[in-house]
């Protein structure tokens, strides 16, 4: 669990792609650091904290709801990452719920604790700082969210991932878009610290009963269940910003056009632990950040590796996230956000 006393070594998990691998590439995730001032105007005021629609069970099975709890720090002006709690091939562990992952990934010593071996290589990947890594498979592993249940780990892939890391006992990421079933939805309530299956036209209701939701969102499916990535403003500057639940940081690479502008703004560095080791990158103090309707001002940081060519040009994380719900479906992606309180 994130508790106060860890939120001083800030995380900035974002997606590791595969390289030169024909079947099933994924990406997994890194961290970084210091806090981040941020405030979120919505543009309706904000409804009162409506439990999400129940999940609807297909027809002759038991009626159960599918909803796990999402630990977040107290904060509610933070940013921490959410956290779920699971088992993975019986042992309990908590995972980060990334959207900003197309895979569930468990770091390599979970997988040594498991007693389990990658059945084989699944490629190379490019952690947050632009180093190549490697990754595995994992079969006959089994995976359940607790209060959700049991979820597909065929999929299941395995790295190496920061001791700091271990150290909070965080085991790897899921992907709640991995999660989505056919015809149903998942609904990452972050402001609740809810996450919940449902059905495409229940979520749609929910959301659209909290205000005018954000619909400017597309998926870049370019490997596995793909990344979200939101039509954005940076203090007016039109982006694609990839949704990444797995960072606490936004986030512009600085080899794009937009970012090539901001470095020259920037001021100050943030320090981010990544896969492959400490990275110091640039930051650019008091961006405002708009999706849609949403706005947060914040810190940006400017990194040196893009998303994957047309997947957005940076990632908005959880500083722009933390009061947001977002509905996943078959159909796409909408976004709600509240005020902080």
């Amino acid at each position: 669990m994130l508790n106060s006393a860890m939120l001083d070594a800030r995380f900035a998990l974002t997606a590791v792609l595969l390289a030169g691998c024909a079947a099933a590439p994924p990406p997994s995730s890194a961290p970084a650091v210091a806090p981040v001032a941020t405030s979120v105007v919505p543009a309706t005021p904000v409804a009162a904290a409506d439990p999400p629609p129940a999940a609807v069970t297909p027809r002759g099975a038991a009626a159960r709801v599918r909803k796990a709890k999402v630990l977040l720090s107290d904060d509610a002006l933070g940013a921490s990452l959410p956290l779920v709690d699971v088992t993975v091939g019986g042992l309990p562990a908590q995972l980060i719920l990334d959207t900003g992952a197309s895979h569930h990934v468990i770091a390599g010593w979970l997988a040594r604790e498991i007693g389990v071996a990658p059945s084989g290589s699944a490629g190379s990947a490019t952690a947050h700082g632009g180093d190549k890594l490697g990754v595995g498979r994992l079969e006959g592993v089994t995976l359940a969210i607790s209060g959700y249940g049991s979820v597909d780990a065929s999929a299941l892939l395995v790295t190496e991932m920061p001791e700091d890391m271990r150290r909070r006992g965080i085991g790897g990421v899921i992907s709640p878009q991995a999660l989505v079933a056919p015809g149903r939805a998942v609904l990452l309530d972050l402001a609740a610290g809810e996450l919940t299956e449902v059905s495409e036209s229940a979520g749609a209701t929910w959301l659209e009963g909290k205000g005018q939701p954000f619909d400017g969102i597309h998926a870049c499916a370019r490997v596995g269940a793909g990344a979200l990535v939101a039509q954005a403003t940076i203090d007016g500057e039109e982006a694609g910003l990839q949704l990444d639940t797995g960072s606490t940081t936004t986030s512009l690479a600085v080899q794009s056009p937009l970012g090539k502008r901001f470095d020259k703004r920037s001021k100050g560095t943030s320090t981010q632990i990544t896969a492959s080791g400490l990275h110091t990158v640039p930051t650019v103090l008091g961006a405002v950040v708009k999706l849609g309707p949403f706005a947060s001002e914040l810190n940006l940081d400017l990194i040196p590796r893009a998303p994957t060519r047309g997947c957005g040009d940076g990632y908005a994380g959880m500083d722009v996230l933390r009061s947001c719900a977002l509905l996943i479906g078959g159909g796409g992606a909408r976004l709600w956000c509240g005020a902080r309180r």
